[in-house]
């Protein structure tokens, strides 16, 4: 009994360690596309991108020309001294729908949880081109009296678009209705937080 025992042990050992000492590069490959099949697709252990459709969080920090027009980080906030906001968190959405600009959607595709990237985003993924019929002649009587009207004054059409004044004349004034960062590159940085589920 004894005898049969070891003789199992023995031959268990020698399987083992031919297996681990095998020489063989074609079976090496194979077995090593298999380790990676099973940790990447059947046990779920790996990097899981992003992909249309999905919906993830992320922190970004854009910017123009060095300048920094907005963030969801508070400290990059405050350092390139953009007005407080009441609360400072992650950016979600869903990718592909178009809740955010179109090159911003294209940037997270591909992306892994805690990984960070900057993009770089010209005119035609961001808020599109300055368009010159984005900017309105209104005549001086469709402001109430005693409107204070200047060059940069921050205005709301009826509908709810906003306009800045870009000129102040004695009968009209002109009013840029494009996107403040039309015609603009702008550049992200951008660190995926979550996949959400």
């Amino acid at each position: 009994m004894f005898f049969k025992t070891s003789l199992t042990l023995v031959l268990f050992v020698a399987v083992l360690l031919l297996g681990c000492t095998q020489t063989n590069p074609a079976n090496a490959t194979a077995n090593a596309s298999v380790v990676s099949k099973i940790n990447v697709s059947s046990v779920g252990v790996g990097p899981v991108a992003v992909k249309n459709g999905d919906t993830v969080s992320v922190d970004y920090v854009g910017s123009t020309n060095g300048t920094v027009f907005d963030t969801s980080i508070q400290a990059e906030a405050q350092k390139a001294g953009l007005p407080p906001r009441p609360s400072y968190e992650p950016l979600q959405f869903q990718v592909g729908a178009g809740s955010v600009v179109p090159g911003f959607d294209k940037a997270v595709l591909g992306m892994n949880i805690g990984e960070e990237k900057t993009a770089v985003l010209p005119p035609k993924d961001a808020y599109g081109e300055w368009n010159p019929e984005g900017v309105y002649e209104i005549p001086r009587t469709m402001f109430e009296n005693g409107t204070e009207l200047g060059v940069g004054l921050q205005v709301m059409s009826p509908q709810g678009m906003p306009g800045v004044i870009t000129n102040v004349g004695d009968q009209n004034v002109s009013i840029d209705f494009n996107h403040f960062l039309a015609g603009k590159t702008l550049t992200f940085k951008i660190i995926l937080r979550e996949i959400v589920k």
